[in-house]
């Protein structure tokens, strides 16, 4: 993945900012691990594979507060400069990611999807240029 250290540093001002708490990050086989150094519950883990910007896993001690929506919105711009056709949620499992797929235009990823009740859990992805105003 190919981040500059002003995107590194974009990303962690936002968690730290937003989280209330000391960010580190490290790159393990593609990935990009951001995490807490004071055993807070954050932990966001992205990748780049062939066009896809995969966010992998999603967890912030405070919830509810944007921090998500404002981070898809850079990661949008960066995928949008960078020619990256999609943006994928990677194995929704809890009713507010579930959420914020449905209400930001994220469709189901046939094949990668388990339907329990009315829930549709699994990978979303949202395509960019059908989202996008360029």
């Amino acid at each position: 993945m190919d981040f500059t250290n002003e995107e590194f540093f974009e990303v962690i001002n936002i968690l730290q900012q937003r989280e209330n708490c000391t960010v580190k990050y490290e790159i393990k086989c593609g990935k990009i691990i951001f995490s807490s150094d004071d055993n807070d519950e954050l932990d966001l883990c992205i990748s780049v594979l062939e066009n896809k910007f995969i966010i992998r896993r999603v967890a912030f001690k405070n919830k509810r507060t944007g921090t998500f929506k404002l981070l898809f919105d850079y990661f949008l711009e960066y995928c949008i400069i960078n020619k990256i056709e999609y943006i994928i949620l990677e194995a929704i499992v809890s009713d507010a990611m579930l959420s914020f797929a449905l209400n930001n235009n994220f469709k189901p990823v046939p094949g990668k999807i388990i339907k329990d009740g009315q829930a549709l859990w699994g990978d979303y992805e949202y395509r960019i240029c059908e989202n996008s105003i360029n």
